[in-house]
């Protein structure tokens, strides 16, 4: 059972990461397209608005990578090291993605905060 876990976490490791970089560059191409090809305010306007930023699935991901590595990590110490790789890349790329990709995100309260740790 540790060899198919372990590669599954893996894989769920690097995926959100290899999707916020795709995301990130198909934006930045968006942004230069629109450059070239906008002829009017809302075209450049609709080429510079980035996606919402989706909390919940995020939420979902890291939760997941605790839960698991708290779960088989006992068994499997490398997990450990792979939740802990998880939660600082998906900080530094999640805060990059708010930053130069994102529109304003809305203010999210304390609510999803206090339900995650209840879980």
């Amino acid at each position: 059972i540790g060899g198919p876990l372990m590669i599954t976490m893996l894989i769920n490791t690097m995926a959100p990461i290899a999707t916020l970089f795709g995301l990130e560059l198909i934006a930045a191409f968006s942004r230069c397209w629109g450059r070239c090809t906008a002829w009017t305010q809302k075209r450049l306007d609709d080429a510079y608005t980035g996606p919402e930023f989706d909390i919940a699935t995020r939420y979902g991901e890291v939760l997941m990578c605790v839960m698991v590595t708290m779960m088989y990590g006992s068994g499997m110490p490398l997990l450990y090291a792979f939740a802990s790789f998880f939660c600082l890349t998906i900080a530094f790329f999640d805060k990059r993605f708010l930053l130069r990709v994102c529109r304003r995100p809305p203010r999210y309260g304390t609510d999803l905060a206090a339900l995650a740790v209840a879980v």
